[in-house]
């Protein structure tokens, strides 16, 4: 019998310890936390009197369909599910459909091609012109000190879907498609909508 400890009873450790306890039934298992909650960096915020989810909203469930059937069937979470459709919002444009023909005509003067693929970031941005490129750096600013630094928060993101950066990046893969997808599917917990909620019952799995 051996001692294997786990520093984070965040979502990462928790269900890492019910993984590890599965496997190995003889093994001590000790998660340890700052906090006597688990999951206790989901705790809610008060907005208006409302408890609304704290950084992490929903599951992308095309991009984390493992995590979704765990919680589903291992920690008996019931969740609820929609369908969402990707959409965008610059320079005070609404932006419905995400291909170039679509792109308003103020923002499509502002891109040197209508479509382009690279492995470079910087390829992508230098294809931004005029006011455009002018609200990244503006928007950039607000967290970065230089724009540079933030480029891959807006790269390809807030491009047509006919610019793609290609990467091995797991987040920047799911990027490219779900611009490619007519509907996504979003889930989350069928009590008030808090993650936080589940907390109870990935300790009851823990203990």
């Amino acid at each position: 019998m051996g001692n294997t400890i786990i520093v984070g009873a965040g979502l990462t450790g928790s269900i890492l310890a019910i993984k590890l306890a599965k496997k190995y039934t003889n093994e001590n298992i000790y998660l340890i936390d700052n906090s006597k909650n688990i999951l206790s960096s989901f705790e809610p915020v008060n907005f208006n009197g409302k408890k609304v989810n704290n950084g992490f909203h929903a599951l992308e469930i095309d991009r984390s369909k493992e995590l979704f059937l765990f919680l589903k069937n291992e920690i008996k979470i019931k969740f609820k599910k929609y369908t969402t459709k990707r959409s965008l919002l610059i320079n005070e444009h609404y932006i419905k459909n995400l291909s170039y023909n679509q792109f308003p005509s103020t923002l499509k003067k502002d891109l040197k091609k209508k479509g382009f693929n690279s492995k470079s970031i910087n390829s992508l941005y230098k294809l931004i012109i005029g006011q455009f490129k002018k609200t990244i750096e503006i928007v950039s600013k607000r967290y970065f000190d230089k724009t540079s630094k933030g480029l891959r928060f807006f790269i390809p993101w807030f491009l047509p879907k006919e610019f793609n950066y290609i990467s091995n990046d797991e987040g920047d893969k799911f990027r490219v498609l779900s611009k490619k997808r007519k509907v996504n599917y979003l889930a989350v917990p069928k009590e008030n909508n808090l993650f936080f909620n589940i907390s109870r019952q990935i300790e009851n799995k823990l203990k």
